[in-house]
């Protein structure tokens, strides 16, 4: 019990040491990393992400949510056996992408609106990548092509919707509680009051998702420099290629890094994967966000490997239903035809200028013919 005990105190100080070791031997890594890093949030996340965060919280708070998916209420929470008030959280989470869905649980609970119960079992399918982020910073730019992020991000809503009805069957049913006392409660407050906290509490979550992302990234240029990488890219040839051994590692620790590194080879699957699992980073800040909640993430890890299998089966089923996989992923940009590329005088004029030569070598000919038979006579 005391070797134990020593062991828990020495292994940490020991991964410290050695991460500050690399931190400095491997300083110009980190650097361009973490310069990798801030491009992506600045390109891709915080225009994707930010406004979502803020929107979706003033809607939850204001109540205003509550009114824009009432007629999704009641059979909503009849599937997934939840309160009616819960079901806009799940209907943020897929407008507003990955940190939504927990930022909003995790917010309800510690408004005493929520059990950590209800709130652990609802993590199950309220994290799912946003088609803001899916479509407009993945697809468009990697693939280029919008079907692919549409037909993922709709795999990605049925998953969810299987999620939370398999949930929903293994819940008893409870008493739905009426919203009309929480929406007199939000009618006593300030939009304005509301807009600013929505505001404020938004660019706390989105700086802590860009300081995850600009870590990680570090960490991986190091992991990259070092070989690291290559390394289990090397065990991973054997089933994969090269390239796509080396996106897997990058993209299961940071999603946006992974989907970066598809655009030189597109695979289906790893772009569902990625953007199904979320990559360790995107773990770590939901478990920051959930903290303050006291939500564990048991059943969202044990359900994780369930949701991605139907998101890929979902996403074949599409991809054949729409033609065929070469019909999705071809380019979109196509060759336009268009009427007098050439000048039409200049059309004109080639036509003259063909029949003059014909008759020219026409009669050409007739005068050769004439020469030779006066010669005879």
């Amino acid at each position: 019990m005391m070797i134990k005990t020593k062991a828990v105190r020495i292994i940490p100080g020991i991964l410290a040491c050695f991460a500050v070791v690399m931190a400095i031997g491997f300083s110009k890594s980190l650097a361009k990393g973490c310069l990798y890093g801030i491009q992506i949030c600045l390109n891709s996340l915080i225009p994707s992400l930010f406004f979502f965060m803020a929107l979706s919280s003033f809607l939850m708070q204001s109540g205003i949510g509550h009114k824009m998916f009432y007629p999704l209420c009641h059979p909503l929470s009849k599937m997934f056996h939840i309160e009616k008030k819960y079901i806009p959280i799940f209907c943020f989470s897929l407008l507003g992408g990955y940190p939504i869905g927990p930022k909003l649980i995790a917010d309800a609970i510690c408004k005493k609106e929520m059990d950590s119960k209800t709130g652990t079992r609802m993590l199950a399918f309220c994290v799912n990548c946003g088609p803001a982020f899916l479509i407009s910073a993945v697809s468009v730019p990697i693939f280029h092509n919008y079907r692919i992020g549409l037909i993922v991000y709709l795999s990605q809503i049925l998953s969810a919707f299987c999620i939370g009805c398999l949930l929903g069957r293994k819940k008893t049913s409870s008493p739905l509680s009426n919203i009309s006392t929480q929406n007199q409660q939000y009618d006593h407050q300030s939009f304005s009051n509301e807009f600013v906290t929505a505001v404020q509490t938004s660019v706390k979550s989105m700086a802590l998702i860009c300081a995850f992302v600009v870590v990680f990234t570090g960490i991986s240029q190091i992991l990259k420099d070092t070989g690291i990488i290559n390394a289990i890219s090397s065990v991973l040839q054997y089933v994969m290629t090269k390239e796509s051994a080396n996106c897997l590692v990058v993209g299961l620790l940071e999603v946006t890094s992974g989907c970066a590194g598809l655009s030189g080879s597109p695979s289906m699957p790893l772009f569902i994967l990625f953007t199904g699992f979320g990559g360790i980073c995107v773990h770590i800040q939901t478990k920051a966000i959930l903290n303050k909640a006291a939500v564990k993430m048991n059943l969202f890890y044990l359900l994780r490997p369930v949701y991605i299998l139907l998101s890929y089966i979902f996403s074949m089923f599409f991809i054949r239903l729409c033609g065929g996989e070469t019909a999705v992923f071809q380019a979109q940009d196509q060759i336009i035809r268009k009427n007098y590329t050439a000048s039409p005088i200049s059309s004109v004029l080639l036509v003259i200028l063909s029949i003059v030569l014909l008759l020219s070598n026409q009669k050409s000919d007739t005068i050769e013919t004439n020469q030779q038979l006066s010669g005879k006579e």
